[in-house]
This record gives C-alpha cells, structure tokens and sequence, in this order.
C-alpha cells in the first residue's frame, strides 16, 4: 500500500480545460460560424486547398480546383460540415 499511496496527482489533473479545447477545436474548422457569402482573404495558397482568414479566424478552405495565391480576397461558395469551399472574389464594376 505504501508505494501507491506515493503515487499523487492520479485522476484530479487529467480533463484540463476540456471543454474550452473542443470549442477551439470547431472553430479551427469553421465550427457553423463560416457561413456562404462570407468574404475573407487567402493565408496560404490554395491549391485547391490552403488556408483562408475569414470572419478573423483562419480555416482550412477548398476551391473548386483553381490555385489562389496569398493576399487575393475570396468568398465562402458552400459550408459542408468543416470543408468549406471558397472562390476568388471578384468585385463587382472592376
């Protein structure tokens, strides 16, 4: 009994901040935040995929194949659970 008694700090420490984690955890996926029409900016290439700032949180993004080089705005096209695809935004009358 002695040798396990030794043994402190079992059990308590273990679920730190667990819940916290699993809501970063959405939205680094878009998390149902990211909604179609959203316009945002390119992080990382996208080629088809890369990152993407939008709404201020960076999230993995698709396009329908094109590349897009970083800085060019682009526009959330559909949300699908996490993948959310997205197209270069073109500015109307430019």
């Amino acid at each position: 009994g002695e040798v396990e008694a030794g043994q402190t700090g079992g059990g308590g420490g273990g679920g730190r901040g667990g819940g916290a984690d699993i809501r970063k955890g959405d939205e680094a996926s878009g998390g149902g935040a990211i909604h179609t029409g959203a316009t945002g900016r390119v992080v990382t290439e996208i080629r088809p995929t890369g990152r993407a700032e939008i709404d201020g949180q960076i999230v993995d993004v698709v396009t329908p194949g094109n590349w897009i080089s970083p800085g060019r705005p682009i526009r959330v096209v559909e949300v699908h659970g996490n993948r959310i695809l997205v197209d270069e935004d073109q500015p109307a009358g430019e």
